[in-house]
């Protein structure tokens, strides 16, 4: 006979059938926001005339139970991934966190002179950049994403030239709901400007 047992606070919410119907009814609120901010992204980038390449995919929503042990939701929209060669904006919802949002550029799409076009925003949201080697981790602790005020524009290229890929994020807490779709429709501009 096994010995696993509930500690109460799991037992009562094993048997709370309502935590995961509310989970379910707020995922599908984050997909319907992102729906949303798919549409404004795509007038955006046609607005800008983005390469051709660049657009020939449509915006992505996926989730999943397990990034770091929690559900998450992301919008990758642009999204041109081709060998080398990448160029995405990807929003994300990580449940218990934060939203956040990344601009991934590499290869012919990463600008000589990238360092003159990094400026964090002056309206009071954070720029951090990538640090680590695996571009595709998403959280912002110190090993992984550092805040672009705290270092030099020299720090800023040798990170870039040794990783070979520049990726830049910011984030707003969930309890800022309200003004996700405002705070994430303005820094996709900046980023849009960013890259080209």
């Amino acid at each position: 006979m096994s010995n696993v047992k509930l500690s109460d606070a799991e037992l009562a919410l094993a048997c709370d059938a309502n935590v995961l119907l509310t989970k379910n009814s707020i995922i599908h609120k984050v997909y319907d926001m992102f729906g949303s901010l798919s549409k404004t992204y795509t007038e955006e980038t046609v607005r800008r005339q983005l390469p051709g390449d660049i657009l020939k995919s449509s915006p992505k929503i996926s989730r999943g139970e397990n990034y770091l042990g929690l559900p998450w939701v992301m919008l990758d929209y642009p999204r041109y991934f081709s060998g080398h060669n990448i160029f995405s904006i990807r929003t994300m919802f990580w449940w218990g966190n934060y939203f956040s949002q990344f601009i991934f550029l590499k290869g012919e799409f990463l600008p000589e002179n990238i360092i003159e076009r990094i400026k964090e925003p002056s309206t009071g949201e954070q720029w951090f950049l990538c640090i680590g080697t695996d571009p595709w981790q998403h959280h912002f602790e110190a090993t992984n994403m550092l805040g672009i005020a705290t270092l030099t524009p020299q720090q800023i290229n040798d990170q870039i030239r040794q990783c070979g890929f520049l990726k830049l994020g910011t984030k707003i807490p969930i309890e800022r709901w309200e003004s996700v779709e405002n705070f994430m429709h303005t820094n996709f501009i900046k980023f849009l400007a960013t890259a080209i």
